[in-house]
């Protein structure tokens, strides 16, 4: 069997292991690498490996209605962030670490794993999963604040947590204002 590495979010992880991208990939028969999580691209992936293997999956792709016409917009958008996001990973991880570290001094909520290994890491809130939803529903509709894209259940229904993901966006925000944010869902949700 042909190792395959997904490699959604390969540009993230490539600071924790502190190797070349060739390096990494050279592990594997096949490589996924996602167009729209680190690079910031609008959807879309590439899949590298050898000629016969491509050629199978692109019979696959058309099979299942993967061939999108006209894919290249979505591919451009990737390359812009080719240009610029991979070398910017290392100061998106170091914040992260930074913002899991206030949040984990606060005591409010917990960030995990602690340190953050790559620019990525969950947000576990002591607050039931319907509550924080309706909070950060609140936050987008007032201020236009998304603390999160989605919330994740937990077994003990009084728990629930999110994925922060650090990327330009969340660069503009200090780890104390992220630790604010943090307060103020969990006292909306607490309202709810």
């Amino acid at each position: 069997m042909a190792p395959h590495l997904d490699g959604a979010r390969i540009w993230e992880a490539q600071t924790y292991y502190e190797r070349p991208l060739d390096e990494i990939a050279a592990l594997f028969d096949t490589v996924y690498v996602s167009l729209y999580k680190g690079l910031q691209g609008v959807r879309g992936a590439v899949l590298a490996a050898d000629p016969e293997t491509l050629a199978e999956a692109a019979v696959w792709r058309q099979r299942l209605g993967g061939a999108i016409r006209d894919a290249w917009p979505l591919a451009l958008a990737a390359l812009v962030g080719l240009d610029d996001q991979p070398a910017r990973m290392p100061a998106f991880r170091d914040h992260a670490i930074a913002i899991a570290r206030a949040i984990n001094a606060d005591g409010a909520a917990l960030a995990w794993p602690d340190p953050p290994q790559t620019p990525l890491f969950h947000v576990h809130l002591p607050a039931p999963q319907a509550a924080v939803e309706r909070a950060g529903a609140e936050m987008v509709a007032e201020r236009g604040m998304y603390v999160f894209g989605r919330t994740r259940s937990s077994p003990d229904p009084t728990r629930c947590s999110f994925e922060l993901s650090v990327g330009d966006n969340a660069m503009e925000f200090t780890p104390d204002e992220v630790v604010g944010l943090v307060h103020e869902l969990l006292r909306r949700a607490a309202a709810a």
